[in-house]
């Protein structure tokens, strides 16, 4: 096993609070946007649901045009 209980236990937290942050995320744009990115918002779970650690990474465009 790569680390102990507690490292694997605190990087799943990790990431599903990241993937809790995108689906808000997407979730907060309109429809015309999500439209744009061809994403459709009974997609946003499943499409999420998909990404890796890079992608669940990426900084937000609503954090972005909020700062």
């Amino acid at each position: 096993m790569n680390g102990s209980i507690f490292s694997v236990l605190f990087r799943w937290v990790r990431r599903q609070l990241q993937r809790r942050s995108m689906m808000a995320d997407l979730q907060a744009l309109d429809d015309k946007m999500l439209d744009d990115i061809g994403i459709r918002r009974a997609d946003i779970p499943r499409l999420v649901g998909t990404f890796g650690d890079h992608e669940l990474r990426m900084r937000s465009l609503v954090q972005n045009a909020r700062a």
